[in-house]
Order: structure tokens, then sequence, then C-alpha cells
């Protein structure tokens, strides 16, 4: 590359390297003969200052197409050749800027997305500002929005907008669609953007209807879009991808689908089917370059087992996740992994180490921007202080979400609810029961937090002594009697124990207890410190067992779950 970037002779230049040896300038690599390095980067430094800008600049463009001769583009070291043809001095924009692109894809597909944020916005800056190839500024503005997104920088969303004008008014096919996919696998607290809703829906009209992976992608992209409260639409745009990856035999496009259809079938009926989804996704070898789609059908199978009380299978999933997670080191795998270990570690009663679990997490999501950022952390925080019996202590930051999080307001209120409930405020409760029970709860949008919101009434119903709210919330909820009430980063207990709490209030013994005790051994099992105590004192309270009031204390007094003391009184 010497040779042909000075035009030296190659025994010339030989000599003269081994004259730069000698007085301790450069080395001569004894693994690799024919390379050589400086001693020190000092001495490169300081070379490269004595250079003037004019010398400096043709030393880069004669490195630039040295490399390029001698297939430095085929080998794929695009950042050498973005650096070189960049520092040339505007010999070749056009030049500097193609492999200022490709470095940035190379960096993405690697998995470096701050090395990718800094080439694709080299290359922005190196487009002529009085030009008219909109379509290119387009393309370099969605790889700068994806690696934005990668890194966990919430200006992806800024720049993924401007990225969606430019498609927009290009309408260009293949641009129009990479913009639309460049969406999170979480789900937003933040109501609809219409702008990009505006980008998917083009985007969807031009692959046209014919059944393909990426039209089935693009509908998840719409349906994640879409506001929270719009669960049906999102359940059957998510359905219509699953029907077109039924009929498509592409494992590939499955494997990295399937997470993605899983986060909008969130309604309990669909439990199933998207547990069936995650552990399909999860039989087919992960690819080699697919770290990330591993993570997701990774994250959404441990989801699905702990909602099917798995906890051996869910143990297993996170294991593997954990692995996964240190692997990648991205934002969004760590912020996911503290939120599993959060409540993890809460299940098995350690609440100290619940709670710093929990607040590590929320500093990384915040620093992302993440919308649901705070409710998830106050989600996971009031799950910790129920089990402290300090729920007091947070009484006003629960009360704020109703305002903070419009999209979650309607469940939301559930969570203020029992709070009130709680904290003594019957009269409050009473007042938001009648509210929410006008239309039998059917505002409540049936996603991963209805069965938790339904389980909170319930709870201000028992409390109220509302037989006409615990009967409909029995009849509702005992179809999911063998649900983990479990929502992101919150875990209730299983179903059947609020449907139990139900019919002993009603009167109905028999399946009060059998409910109860249904609970109690799922419970167990899985491992739940605070509900097998507080199953083993409900049922106590339905059945003349002493030995589950004293087991329940046992647990108490080791694992300083205050907020049941009360109840052995």
């Amino acid at each position: 590359m010497l040779t042909a970037a000075t035009e030296i002779d190659e025994d010339r230049l030989i000599e003269i390297l081994e004259r730069a040896a000698t007085v301790a300038l450069v080395t001569e690599s004894s693994e690799s003969p024919g390379r050589f390095r400086f001693v020190h980067a000092l001495i490169s430094h300081t070379l490269y200052q004595d250079l003037g800008p004019t010398r400096r600049a043709r030393a880069h463009l004669r490195i630039a197409r040295a490399l390029e001769a001698l297939g430095a583009e085929r080998a794929g070291r695009f950042a050498e050749l973005a650096h070189h043809w960049a520092a040339a001095s505007g010999a070749d924009t056009g030049r500097a800027r193609y492999f200022a692109r490709r470095a940035g894809e190379a960096a993405l597909a690697a998995l470096a997305p701050v090395d990718a944020i800094g080439w694709f916005s080299r290359a922005l800056e190196l487009l002529d500002p009085g030009g008219d190839d909109d379509v290119e500024r387009g393309w370099l503005l969605a790889g700068l929005a994806q690696a934005q997104l990668q890194a966990g920088r919430p200006e992806y969303r800024v720049t993924r907008r401007e990225a969606g004008r430019v498609a927009l008014r290009a309408a260009d096919r293949e641009l129009l669609v990479a913009i639309a996919l460049c969406t999170p696998i979480f789900e937003s607290v933040e109501p609809s953007d219409t702008d990009f809703i505006a980008v998917v829906e083009a985007a969807l009209s031009a692959v046209g209807g014919a059944d393909s992976f990426p039209r089935a992608r693009l509908l998840t992209a719409l349906a994640e879009a879409l506001d929270q409260r719009d669960w049906q639409r999102r359940e059957d745009l998510a359905s219509e991808a699953a029907a077109i990856a039924g009929r498509l035999d592409d494992q590939r496009g499955f494997y990295e689908l399937a997470p993605r259809i899983f986060w909008n079938l969130m309604s309990p009926a669909r439990l199933a089917e998207r547990c069936d989804l995650a552990e399909r996704a999860a039989r087919i070898p992960s690819p080699a370059s697919s770290s990330v789609a591993e993570f997701d059908v990774l994250h959404v199978m441990h989801y699905g087992r702990v909602e099917a009380a798995d906890r051996a299978g869910a143990d297993a999933a996170f294991g593997r996740l954990e692995e996964l997670a240190d692997r990648l080191g991205t934002p969004f795998s760590q912020w996911m992994l503290l939120q599993n270990r959060s409540w993890r570690l809460l299940c098995d009663g350690d609440l100290a180490a619940a709670e710093q679990t929990a607040q590590q997490g929320l500093e990384i999501a915040t620093e992302m921007g993440v919308a649901a950022a705070m409710p998830a952390f106050g989600a996971q925080l009031l799950s910790i202080r129920i089990q402290q019996g300090r729920v007091d202590e947070i009484a006003t930051l629960v009360a704020d979400g109703v305002d903070d999080f419009v999209t979650l307001s309607d469940s939301w209120k559930s969570t203020v609810a029992l709070v009130n409930c709680m904290c003594g405020r019957l009269d409050d409760v009473q007042i938001m029961l009648d509210q929410e029970f006008a239309d039998r709860f059917e505002h409540l949008p049936q996603d991963q937090a209805w069965l938790f919101a339904l389980s909170a009434w319930a709870e201000c119903a028992l409390a109220l002594g509302r037989r006409d709210v615990a009967a409909f919330l029995a009849q509702r909820l005992r179809p999911y009697r063998s649900h983990m009430i479990y929502a992101s980063s919150f875990m209730a207990g299983v179903v059947a124990r609020t449907v139990g709490c139900l019919d002993a209030m009603l009167g109905d013994r028999a399946s009060a207890e059998a409910n109860l005790r249904h609970a109690l051994d799922i419970h167990q099992h899985f491992g739940a410190v605070y509900w097998t105590a507080r199953t083993q004192l409900d049922l106590a309270d339905v059945v003349d067992a002493p030995e589950l009031v004293d087991a329940a204390r046992v647990a108490i007094d080791r694992y300083g779950l205050e907020g049941l003391r009360p109840r052995l009184k």
C-alpha cells in the first residue's frame, strides 16, 4: 500500500523503513512480514502535524486511491476508505460520502451503533447544501436514525421524522420501507405519532397487498405506532402479520417477525397463541449474525413462560437472556435484563436488591429517552412498597401518573384506586369505582395491564363490600385463573387468588377454597415468596388452618414482608 501511495520503489521503501526502525521510530511486525507500525502514537501525530494542509490532503488522497486499487472496498475496509477520502479536502466528496455511508452500514451490522452515528453524521455533512439528491439524504437520515435507535439515543425520533418527510416527498418505495421499519420492539406509552404512521401506511401501499415478510413486518410496525388504547386494531394487524408469516416458508423471516407479533397480541385470551409463537421461534436455530433477533426471541419466550406460571422454563430462558445481554451490551438489552432481574429478586424475597436493580434500569431507560421508563419503574416500586407495607410513601407519585402517562390513564386509574384503598381512603375509592364500573370496565384496553387492572378493582370491591362488582369481576376473571398477572416488570400473583377471594366474599366457600388452593400451589411452585404467604392468609380466612398462618408468619419475619403483618393480628 505504501509503495502504491508513495510511488517509491519497493526495495527503496524497505530501506527507508529499516532506517526508521534503526532509530526506533517504527518497528517491523514479527508475525506479519511486510507490516510496520510506529513505536508510539506520538511519533505518528508529530509527523502528521508537521505536514502542511495541502501536502496532508494529497497524502490522504494518494492513500485512498491506493487502498481502492488494492481491493480495500472488496475487503470491507470502508472506515479506512471513508477516513482518507474525507480528509482529502474535497478531492472527491462523492467518494467520501459513499464510503462514509458504507462504513455506517458496516458499523450497524457489527452492532457498533456509536461508530455508525459518527459515519452517517459525517456523510450528511458531506452532502452538497445546494444539491437536489433528496433520496440520498433520506437514506443517510434513515441510517442515522437506526444507529441512534440501536445506541439508545432518544433523538432517533427527530431524525426519523425528518427522514420520513424526505421519503414521502420522494415517494421512494425502498426508502419508505427502511424508515417505517426503524421502530423499537418495546411498546411506547406516548400518544401515536401521526407523522410516522403516515410513513408506515405509505410503505404498506408501496409494497402492495401480496404476501411477503416486508408486508408482514410493516403491519407490525403500524401496530407498534398506534396508540396503546387502540388494542383491538393492534391485535388485528398482528394477526394479519401472523397469518402472512404462516403462509410463507421462511424460517429466518419468521424468527425476526415473531417477537413483534407477540407484543401486539397481549390480551389474556391470546396467551396460548403468543406462547406458541415464541416457542416456535425459539426452536429455529438462531442465525449467527442475528444476536439482536435472538435476544428478542428469548425475551418473549421468557415473558410468555412467566405469564403461563412456568418458573423452570422462565429460569432457563432468563439464563440464556443474561448471557446474550452481556454479549450485546446495548442499552436496550441491559434495560430489559435489569427489569426482569428486579421482579425476579422481588419474587425470591430480596426486596432491597430488587429496588436497587429497578433503579439501575430506570437510569439506563431515562438516558435512552424511553417513554415507558417511569411507568415501568413506578410499577416495580409499587410492587416493592406493597410488600414492605410502605405504599403511602408513593401515593402522590402514583396519582400523578394518570396525567403523566396519557395512553396508560385508563389502566393506571386502577393503580391509583388500589393505593387509595391500601391507604384507607375508601370514600375516594368508592367514587372512582362507580365511575369505572359504569360501563362494566369495557373502556379498559385488553393489553398486558388488563388482568392487573381488573384484579386491582377486585381488591377495591372486596374492601368496599361491593358484591355487584365482585360478582361481575369473578365471572370476567375466571377463564384466566391459571394466568400469572404479569405486566412488563410487575407481577401480582396468579388470577386464581383474586377469583378465590371474590368467591369467598360472595359466599361460595367451595369455589373459594378450590381457587385459593390452586393459587397456593402455583405460587409455591413458582417460588413467589410474598404471594405464597398472602395466599396462605387468604386461604386461612376461608378454612380453619392455623398452620397456614404460622407458615405466612415465618415468611413475613424472614423476608420483611411488613405489608402482610397487619393480617396476623
